[in-house]
């Protein structure tokens, strides 16, 4: 699965969990672009990546997680080892 592929599959999970059908997102996005993204609904989001992708993400990795590119990278390099 091509990074592009896995950012328009996460953004389409970020459309429904902030229920925004206009919500664009780019592999710079960060919670500061986004008013509802706060650390408690960073954490729900992860859990719905994590399900639609079906892998776990370790606490520690997802806190290193500073904008978008930096989940699409890390599902690509998990997505090519299984």
């Amino acid at each position: 699965m091509s990074n592009e592929e896995i950012l328009a599959e996460i953004n389409q999970l970020f459309i429904a969990f902030f229920k925004d059908e206009n919500l664009i997102i780019s592999i710079e996005t960060t919670a500061n672009d986004i008013p509802d993204w706060d650390s408690f609904s960073h954490m729900e989001l992860m859990s719905k990546i994590e399900e639609h992708f079906n892998i776990h993400i370790p606490f520690t990795i997802i806190m290193e997680f500073n904008q978008v590119g930096d989940i699409v990278i890390y599902l690509n390099k998990q997505l090519l080892e299984n």
